[in-house]
């Protein structure tokens, strides 16, 4: 299940819109990535350079999630490009800034090699969570819509993951 075929089937949107309006967020996204990278490398705040971020950007992104996974029929293909283009600045902001964090704390090659490999199974280990509701929720016989159920566990997750994160992972600030 993925929200292209939502945005298709039950909203109502055409398949070359959807796949327009996703063509040209990610053109506009390569953009914005590279000066967010600037202003990430160039900030400086009593909470650090990327957790300030990372936590600015989790509200962002929650937003965008709660937008596209939560639309109701009728929406045009304007909503959906805003709605992306927010999707896409908050999770700029918390990948680009926790990516980045990583490579500041864990400075070893072997080190870093395992943390990212950490990194990766561990958002396996969430899409898998995410993508594995709709079939367990058809097994268990609930009346529910999978998209919107994947979209609260979003919701649900991203601030928890985000809190632990920021609260419990030490750097050293240089303000």
């Amino acid at each position: 299940i993925s929200v292209q075929p939502y945005f298709a089937q039950e909203l109502g949107l055409g398949l070359i819109a959807i796949a327009s309006a996703f063509f040209w967020v990610r053109m506009l996204d390569l953009g914005v990535d590279v000066v967010l990278a600037i202003l990430m490398d160039r900030t400086r705040t009593a909470l650090g350079r990327y957790r300030a971020w990372m936590l600015a950007g989790v509200p962002i992104l929650m937003l965008g999630v709660y937008q596209l996974f939560m639309a109701k029929k009728g929406i045009g293909v304007s909503y959906l490009i805003i709605w992306l283009l927010v999707y896409a600045l908050g999770n700029s902001m918390v990948g680009l800034a926790r990516a980045a964090w990583a490579a500041n704390l864990v400075t070893r090659y072997h080190q870093r090699a395992r943390f990212y490999g950490y990194l990766g199974f561990i958002s396996v280990v969430g899409l898998l969570t995410v993508f594995g509701l709709s079939p367990l929720a058809e097994f268990l016989k609930l009346k529910v819509n999978s998209v919107h159920l994947m979209g609260w566990v979003i919701l649900a997750m991203l601030p928890l993951a985000t809190g632990v994160t920021a609260g419990l992972v030490r750097e050293p600030i240089n303000v």
